[in-house]
């Protein structure tokens, strides 16, 4: 899995849930993102199958992405 904020990518554990990669990520990220930001200020994406870009909002969403692309997940923050 990796994750990919602000054209920086970072190898990281298998997250099972949505919760635990956000907050992760803010501690790997932390010097660059801003120190106003919480997890509601930041939104998660992935591609899919048929290069959609899709949003991931909740637990639910997690899932979605892990099952559809278990190998090989990479997720992008943004502000």
């Amino acid at each position: 899995m990796k994750i990919i904020f602000a054209g920086e990518t970072k190898r990281v554990p298998e997250f099972k849930s949505f919760e635990d990669i956000v907050n992760y990520s803010h501690s790997v990220f932390k010097s660059d993102m801003s120190a106003e930001s919480t997890h509601h200020d930041l939104k998660l994406f992935y591609m899919d199958e048929d290069n959609d870009i899709i949003s991931v909002d909740c637990q639910s969403d997690f899932d979605l992405a892990l099952q559809s692309n278990s190998a090989k997940v990479k997720f992008v923050f943004a502000e």
